[in-house]
């Protein structure tokens, strides 16, 4: 009956569970306080897992082995299963291993690795603002709000978003800021149009004050999500990186590190123009402009995969392991280094929460292939086992 209950409460939360399974389910837990209890509990111990399958074929037998031999605690609740690992092994598409409960990992037997795979990401909301005399300041210490000489006003509203307005003082385009976010961190704002913009880590926007009556331009080195406040007579456009996105109103995902292999703009809603290289490409929601090197194209994407990030989720699919480990490093403020090219080719999907400890990520990554992570003077080096 465990084994049964546990099967539906899976179901139920991948969006799988049948009416008649539904009622079943209802009935357990109506029939005993108990069993309410005992579903709470479950579902806190999965929203406490970490989703991670590989992409290409694995060890089921060994990546199990390796995962029971770190839990510390058996859970009593939960019995998970071997099985349920095959089997989410063998379909990665929109399903993700259960491979280890974190409250129960063995974080003292954890490899090789030092406090640095105690970092989580999000563990800072930092950002600073850099004016056009050169002026910066931390908007994670300052309270209030400002009034500084350029008639730039700062403030943060009840979530912790930035706000910005401006008098006379700042005139059309000439007064421009930085908002800088360092590795580890993320920020939000609100631009003075009323345009939200999501800041991933290590990223810098660079904008105006106040922006022309007849057009909105903002530079972007990093990744940011947009929520574009609609204004018929002045496009907003962001340029990053060789890329110029122009929408009138809509929300879209910018990704563009220089030191990216792939660049890409994903759009949720509305409609955008991309131009690169004199080419212009128009995108439709679900559509992702994609970059690598010369050559550019349009596919279909699930955007969830592009745009979790700001909602405390980091997915992705297929991703090479040399991809996933820039943006690892941004998240956790931590190097990597590869002692073996031929891991960086591995390939993973999966999903993580943003406030994952690094060593249990990587722990799981160990488990289920045969790559080893160990420290060295603050930087994680990746190797063969």
């Amino acid at each position: 009956m465990q084994d049964i209950i546990y099967d539906l409460i899976l179901n139920e939360r991948s969006g799988k569970l049948s009416d008649s399974e539904a009622d079943r389910l209802r009935a357990w837990r109506d029939a005993a306080v108990e069993n309410e209890e005992n579903y709470e509990k479950i579902n806190r111990s999965l929203d406490d897992y970490i989703l991670v399958d590989r992409f290409e074929s694995i060890d089921i037998d060994h990546a199990w082995a390796n995962v029971e031999r770190r839990l510390v605690v058996k859970p009593k609740i939960i019995a998970i299963r071997r099985y349920v690992v095959a089997a989410a092994c063998a379909i990665f598409v929109g399903i993700f291993a259960l491979l280890a409960v974190l409250r129960n990992l063995d974080h003292s037997s954890t490899n090789e690795l030092t406090s640095v795979l105690e970092r989580k990401m999000d563990q800072h909301t930092t950002a600073y603002i850099q004016l056009a005399d050169g002026t910066k300041m931390d908007l994670n210490t300052e309270q209030g709000t400002l009034h500084l000489e350029n008639g730039l006003t700062l403030g943060n509203n009840s979530e912790g978003v930035l706000h910005m307005d401006v008098d006379d003082r700042a005139t059309d385009g000439t007064q421009w800021v930085d908002i800088i976010v360092p590795k580890g961190s993320s920020y939000q704002l609100v631009l003075n149009d009323g345009t939200k913009v999501f800041l991933n880590a290590e990223s810098k926007l660079h904008y105006p004050l106040r922006f022309a009556s007849t057009h909105r331009d903002v530079d972007l080195s990093g990744e940011a999500l947009f929520e574009v406040a609609k204004n018929p007579n002045a496009p907003f456009s962001v340029n990053s990186n060789g890329m110029r996105t122009r929408v009138l109103g809509t929300t879209f995902n910018v990704s563009s590190y220089p030191e990216d292999r792939v660049q890409h703009i994903t759009l949720v809603e509305g409609k955008v123009e991309v131009a690169k290289s004199d080419k212009a490409y128009i995108l439709s929601p679900g559509e992702q402009f994609l970059t690598e090197g010369s050559k550019s194209r349009v596919q279909d994407v699930d955007t969830e995969l592009y745009t979790s990030w700001t909602r405390g989720t980091v997915r992705f699919q297929g991703m090479k392991l040399e991809d996933m480990v820039l943006k690892i490093q941004r998240w956790y403020d931590v190097d990597f280094a590869f002692q073996d090219p031929s891991t960086k080719s591995l390939r993973f999907t999966g999903a993580f929460d943003r406030t994952a400890r690094l060593g249990d990520l990587l722990t799981v990554i160990e488990s289920m292939t045969n790559v080893r992570f160990t420290e060295q003077g603050g930087v994680i080096k990746v190797q063969k086992k």
